[in-house]
């Protein structure tokens, strides 16, 4: 769903098939297997859940990546991507702007373009997409049994992006793009 028509534009989701990939799949498995044993994550209540507890797969560079009106206006390369793409939209505004779509009247308390370490940008945009999620606006791919990836509110998704996804959607039977607002299912 994030490969076809997409990839070409943001570049797709970290591969399991890399050692790099695998390693960060397998860090986000036991950061999530710590985090359900301190019994403190809420029950799924969102319809795209992939486990009973709120636990989210979140990409960063395809969540950054669909918020770029042009993506082409941001060189990158794999190894960077993620890093253009924060550091992009928190200039522009954009990543602002969906951070207080989430959080109404309140302020960040260092300003986003300050953060500049790698890990640090990942973890924001981490939180931003269970944020997202927990406040019953945004879209996701995916199906029930292989699992979604979260992604921004359908409002803040780039107009280039949703023809695609949408269009990826048509020729996968196996996987969907969905969007949510509040909690309540838009009709694409």
């Amino acid at each position: 769903m994030l490969t076809l028509r997409i990839a070409k534009q943001i570049g797709k989701p970290g591969q399991s098939s890399t050692k790099v990939g695998r390693n960060l799949n397998s860090a986000a498995n036991d950061c999530a297997l710590d985090a359900l044993a301190q019994g403190t994550i809420a029950p799924s209540v969102h319809a795209t859940a992939i486990h009973p507890a709120s636990i989210v797969e979140a990409f960063p560079s395809s969540f950054l990546g669909l918020l770029l009106g042009n993506p082409a206006a941001v060189p990158a390369t794999r190894h960077d991507r993620s890093d253009r793409f924060y550091a992009f939209l928190a200039e522009g505004g954009q990543l602002g702007a969906l951070v207080a779509s989430q959080l109404p009247g309140r302020r960040c308390a260092v300003s986003l373009r300050n953060v500049k370490n790698h890990d640090d940008r990942a973890s924001l945009v981490c939180a931003l997409t269970a944020l997202c999620l927990a406040s019953g606006d945004y879209s996701a791919v995916g199906n029930d049994s292989d699992g979604w990836i979260i992604l921004p509110p359908l409002r803040f998704i780039a107009p280039w992006a949703i023809p695609a996804l949408r269009a990826n959607e048509d020729g996968n039977l196996r996987g969907r793009f969905v969007s949510w607002n509040h909690g309540r299912q838009l009709v694409l």
